[in-house]
């Protein structure tokens, strides 16, 4: 076969402060996202240019869909509330999000992200529906990591 296949399964993990996080709601349960830039460029009249490493490059925004009133669910709101009842108090959250990616030729390999230095940044939305939209099923945690590492093994 000639190209490159990539082949994911279901085998990926979410670990949120060593919980193994398991009641995923649909379509992306987990989605990393880096919204600032790892460096920017200023460029002069001369055609001169300075480069800078941002560190902010390295923070993430992530989102975790879980299923509402779930056991993960319960588990996250608590630490939440931990989080609003005494701020100056809360550990920063950790965790590890690893997917496995098969070469289509019976390779694979683990793409393991590692979150650290992570806080919660807004409450979880509620809503309620009498068309059957599924939505209001859904628990939506938003939060922000400092650090954020990605590596094959």
């Amino acid at each position: 076969m000639s190209g490159t296949a990539t082949l994911v399964g279901k085998n990926d993990s979410l670990v949120i402060n060593n919980r193994i996080i398991m009641n995923f709601a649909d379509d992306d349960v987990a989605k990393l996202t880096f919204p600032n830039e790892l460096v920017t460029v200023s460029t002069g009249k001369d055609g001169g240019s300075i480069f800078a490493f941002s560190e902010q490059g390295r923070n993430a925004d992530f989102q975790l869909r879980i299923l509402l009133s779930s056991p993960d669910d319960i588990y996250l709101n608590g630490l939440l509330e931990s989080f609003q009842a005494n701020f100056t108090k809360s550990i920063l959250l950790i965790g590890e999000f690893s997917k496995i990616v098969g070469d289509g030729q019976g390779g694979f390999k683990t793409v393991q992200y590692t979150l650290e230095g992570g806080m919660f940044t807004s409450k979880v939305d509620g809503s309620e529906n009498v068309s059957g939209d599924k939505e209001q099923a859904i628990a939506l945690y938003k939060m922000k990591f400092a650090l954020v590492s990605k590596r094959f093994v």
